[in-house]
């Protein structure tokens, strides 16, 4: 376990909580018992884990953006915990494929290592809105489930439910 995160389950979002820094800080001798329900508020109100911002450059970005997850997410079921512990890792459902990192979202230039497929319709630098662009962008790149028929027809479906509900959305 390295990467941790807060982990929305409604919107199937979720953010880096600060690699290691919350396992000591917030949830220590519990990972263990991933993925944790979290109170928002109890989370809040944790100032060593806040505190973490002066303790590394790393966390000075992480821990604002994590609290920005939170206050956005905070009525919804939030988790803690590694990507296996919330994600759907089942090769014949493919469901890690409908979560999106919404810290990818937060950089200005696209990130190859985030190729989520609804990356490709939410990302404000993309916003494609054909899976051809996708299939196009996927064929000069690597995408991780280009490779695999059926992934990429999982992809496929995520990535078109993710551009109508962003027409939906107006965004």
């Amino acid at each position: 376990m390295n990467g941790v995160y807060f982990a929305c389950r409604d919107c199937k979002n979720y953010i880096d909580a600060g690699y290691r820094w919350p396992v000591s800080t917030l949830f220590p001798n519990q990972w263990e018992q991933f993925p944790l329900a979290i109170s928002v508020e109890e989370v809040l109100a944790h100032s060593e884990y806040w505190g973490g911002v002066t303790a590394h450059p790393y966390l000075a970005a992480a821990l604002p953006a994590a609290r920005r997850f939170l206050l956005f997410h905070r009525t919804h079921r939030l988790l803690f915990g590694d990507t296996e512990s919330f994600m759907d890792f089942d090769d014949l459902k493919h469901g890690y494929l409908e979560w999106l990192d919404e810290g990818s979202l937060e950089e200005p230039k696209l990130q190859t290592i985030c190729l989520e497929p609804r990356y490709f319709a939410e990302h404000q630098a993309l916003r494609y809105k054909s899976w051809e662009s996708v299939e196009k962008y996927c064929s000069d790149h690597t995408c991780g489930w280009s490779c695999d028929a059926a992934a990429t027809e999982v992809a496929k479906q995520v990535f078109l439910r993710a551009v109508e509900t962003s027409s939906h959305d107006g965004t």
